[in-house]
This record gives structure tokens, sequence and C-alpha cells, in this order.
């Protein structure tokens, strides 16, 4: 699966993620956990529910990498 740039995503990446909310959008920076076949699930964004992860579309994510 490909980020909104186009590179690869794999379990265990850093992403920078944009999610939508009443008021506005945040950009979170969170690990990818897993997928689906069609969503990218990333560490949980919520403190209540059940799952141990929440699903973000691969269109709102970028891989995060700091060049040395």
């Amino acid at each position: 699966m490909r980020d909104f740039v186009g590179n690869e995503l794999a379990i265990g990446d850093e992403i920078i993620y944009c999610r939508s909310r009443k008021n506005g959008m945040d950009m979170i920076k969170t690990k990818v956990v897993g997928f689906t076949d069609k969503m990218v699930k990333v560490e949980r964004l919520r403190s209540w529910g059940d799952k141990p992860y929440s699903l973000a579309s691969p269109s709102n994510c970028v891989v995060y990498r700091i060049k040395e």
C-alpha cells in the first residue's frame, strides 16, 4: 500500500496522518500497526473504544523520515 506521495507503507513505519474533525483537521504523528484491503491500521487515536487501532485512508498518510 502506498501513501499520498507514493512511498510504500510498511508495518512499524512512523507516519503523519491528517484526520478530519468537527472543527477542522489535525496532523498527527503515529505508527502503522497493520492493513485492511483499503485502509491503514494506526495506533489508536482515541481514548475510547474496544479496538487497539484506528483506521486511516492511505491518501491521508505520509511516511515520516528525517534525512541526516
